[in-house]
């Protein structure tokens, strides 16, 4: 990430617009442009000046136009910008042109960006330095509930031992994660921990078995603090990735949110169980799980890497299991960092917004039905993606810490 304090040239943000404007920005390149956006209203002028193609040379418009209708003859359903409609049609961004025409882009435009130097020197206030704009995104926070019911801020401590469960040290290591150290013989007793996440929080943890989880922002997990006997039990909420330590002797169980049951012995899934959601889905990586319903023990399916099981849950669901082949990619976007729209729904996503930023949706007007296809980088600050909503012809507005989406 670049440092706040760090300034650009005219030549070094040129190039940034002029690479948002081909599609050929990369997610690190959209970051240091989203981020000077946020400096100024007057670089947002500047920017909304670009995209004015009546302020384009004309060699440019002539340019663009005969490519345009040269792909458009080829393959129309590739480049057409397509409105968004009732149905839900999907939506692309409006200056998307072919991969192969960003390199004359840049010789029409010129190294020094022709169209940005000119523009630049009518908006005298438009700013180059960087700045870190309200509201950013998930960090690492997190609390832990031990046994007696003592809650510790995780992101608030120092690295090193933090307290004592029974036979164990709990140690935040340097990197900001959580493991159990046992020390002397274990006690007898099973003293039960929870780690939770907050809107706007992620967290990794390494449990006393070796099972390495991570947790999605307004998510938890409770498990034993020490490294029992038999059976693994543990609880989850929200959405939780799992790398379960191998053992042939002691299964591994997690109860999904009271409703769902997931049986292994040592492999990698994913979790997503939250409230507001419709359904939990279990989403295997590798190895092989066995998913209960425990609203209807008859109820189960086994899962082979790259499915996903899928559990209605809520008024009006019909409550089985089904089984369909996953997106993994998709289902692991949020712990590799990355927003992955992939065709989803205008409220899932606005759902996935609330969370990660840790503010409130509000609708005026009915909720827009479109689906959104692409990725962002989950470290673009709020004010980088609401001009990412307003470029797709969604007013959003930021009022404190609610975001207000208007359609009229």
């Amino acid at each position: 990430m670049i440092a706040s304090d760090m300034s650009y040239s005219e030549t070094e943000i040129a190039q940034l617009l002029l690479k948002q404007l081909s599609g050929e920005i990369t997610p690190q390149e959209a970051l240091m442009l989203q981020e000077w956006l946020g400096l100024s209203p007057a670089n947002e002028q500047l920017y909304h000046k670009l995209l004015q193609r009546s302020r384009w040379p004309s060699r440019l418009l002539e340019f663009e136009e005969a490519a345009r209708q040269a792909e458009d003859a080829k393959a129309p359903e590739l480049y057409a910008k397509k409105e968004k409609s009732a149905s839900g049609g999907r939506l692309r961004p409006l200056w998307s042109l072919p991969r192969r025409y960003a390199a004359v882009l840049f010789l029409l435009l010129g190294a020094a960006g022709v169209i940005f130097i000119t523009l630049y020197k009518k908006v005298p206030d438009a700013q180059l330095v960087v700045s870190k704009p309200q509201l950013a995104p998930a960090a690492q926070k997190a609390t832990l509930t031990l046994a007696d019911g003592t809650i510790i801020e995780l992101d608030d401590n120092p690295d090193g031992t933090i307290a004592r469960q029974g036979n164990a040290s709990v140690i935040k290591t340097s990197d900001g994660s959580i493991r159990y150290e046992p020390n002397g013989a274990s006690t007898g007793k099973v003293m039960m921990n929870t780690m939770s996440t907050p809107k706007g929080g992620q967290y990794h943890l390494t449990l006393p078995d070796g099972t390495k989880v991570w947790l999605n922002a307004a998510s938890s997990v409770t498990y034993p603090a020490a490294n029992i006997a038999g059976v693994r039990n543990i609880k989850v909420t929200g959405e939780v990735y799992l790398e379960v330590a191998h053992d042939k002797t002691r299964p591994f169980i997690v109860d999904v949110a009271g409703e769902e049951q997931v049986e292994v012995l040592g492999t990698q899934f994913n979790v997503n169980a939250y409230k507001d959601y419709d359904a939990i889905k279990t989403t295997l990586v590798d190895g092989k799980v066995k998913i209960i319903n425990k609203l209807k023990a008859s109820d189960a399916v086994m899962l082979a890497p790259g499915q996903q099981s899928v559990q209605g849950t809520g008024r009006g669901a019909t409550q089985a299991l089904s089984v369909v082949n996953a997106d993994l990619q998709q289902v692991l976007a949020w712990k590799n960092g990355v927003f992955d729209f992939n065709g989803a729904s205008f409220q899932t996503v606005m759902k996935e917004v609330e969370r990660w930023y840790d503010i409130e949706v509000k609708y005026e007007g009915a909720i827009p039905v479109i689906r959104f296809e692409g990725k962002m980088d989950r470290e673009v600050k709020l004010p980088g993606l609401i001009r990412f909503l307003n470029g797709y012809g969604i007013h959003a507005t930021l009022e404190g810490k609610t975001l207000i989406i208007e359609n009229k």
